[in-house]
């Protein structure tokens, strides 16, 4: 670790009478993998959305890198390294898989950063699409992948870029055992040789709970609980909103 990558502090959002993110403080170190936890209607999308600036807040602050970010749009903070994935696969339509991979080469952070790589683009494209389970499916359009395997694309694409920061919103949705396997292999490859943080929403609690390296916890927008996992799974405030006894057993085993 080498100090804070993320900083979010008192962020607070409201949608007219709605308050769906109250002041809520945390931080990421610089190569974690962080884990946000919650029931449906928390604030966890909406927290991100803030953070890579979808959508603006009313209240607090979040530095990246020791920046205010705040007045950034989404593909300035893309440059400087933070990408993103979301629970709705956004392929590029009419393409194949290798021309989605193509497009993240495009940007002018890739750009600059292939100046300094002895890596032809075909050749990181191959490399990232074997690590993902894509490879043979390089030629195939998106509009023949099923929900699985586009998911995988999204994690594909966000991890061409290269970047420092990656924000992932539920990356196991629709996979099997096995494709989760190979996923998390994949971003645990990023985080520990490419040395890419991450901040991750999802519900899947076991393959969650084995994954990330400290959890931040939300119910009703606001920050419950924050620690390891196996702390998490024992707070008696995640069990009472969240996890329930179930749900706890599950996360745990």
């Amino acid at each position: 670790m080498t100090g804070k990558i993320l900083e979010v502090k008192h962020l607070t959002k409201r949608f007219g009478g709605l308050v769906a993110v109250k002041n809520v403080s945390f931080y990421t170190n610089q190569g974690e993998k962080l884990g946000i936890l919650g029931p449906n209607g928390a604030g966890k999308t909406t927290l991100l959305n803030q953070i890579s600036g979808f959508l603006a807040w009313d209240e607090g602050s979040v530095l990246y890198k020791g920046r205010d970010i705040k007045k950034l749009k989404p593909h300035e903070r893309a440059g400087m390294g933070m990408g993103r994935t979301f629970q709705l696969v956004r392929p590029f339509k009419e393409m194949t898989v290798k021309e989605n991979l193509i497009i993240p080469f495009l940007s002018p952070r890739k750009r600059r950063l292939l100046k300094k790589s002895a890596v032809s683009v075909d050749e990181t494209i191959d490399e990232i699409l074997a690590k993902v389970g894509l490879l043979g499916k390089k030629d195939t359009f998106v509009d023949q992948l099923p929900h699985g395997e586009l998911k995988k694309l999204e994690v594909a694409k966000v991890s061409a870029l290269k970047p420092d920061l990656v924000l992932l919103d539920e990356p196991f949705g629709g996979l099997s055992a096995g494709e989760i396997d190979m996923l998390s292999s994949y971003i645990n490859f990023l985080n520990k040789e490419e040395k890419i943080t991450f901040v991750i929403i999802e519900h899947r609690l076991r393959e969650f709970m084995k994954i990330v390296d400290r959890v931040v916890v939300l119910n009703y927008g606001e920050l419950i609980a924050e620690g390891a996992p196996q702390e998490i799974i024992k707070n008696p405030l995640v069990i009472e909103a969240y996890l329930g006894k179930g749900g706890a057993e599950i996360a745990a085993a």
